[in-house]
């Protein structure tokens, strides 16, 4: 996160790990290494997303499973 701030002085605000990711594509001027990491992994990362949310905002528990997974 360092080498973000330092490279934009400020950290990008977003709960998206999708945005995030785009972000630092943007920034790296690595979009298109980036969007391949996005497609390759689009389960894995929604799952994280959905699961930052729903336990952030929600009463909500994962099995271990669940958790090995992401």
């Amino acid at each position: 996160m360092n080498v973000v701030y330092n490279k934009l002085r400020r950290f990008p605000k977003t709960h998206s790990l999708r945005e995030f990711l785009t972000g630092l594509g943007k920034v790296y001027k690595i979009e298109k290494k980036i969007e391949k990491i996005k497609r390759e992994n689009i389960n894995l990362i929604s799952d994280l997303e959905q699961a930052y949310f729903t336990a952030r905002y929600l009463p909500v528990e994962f099995t271990e499973q669940q958790v090995k997974i992401c």
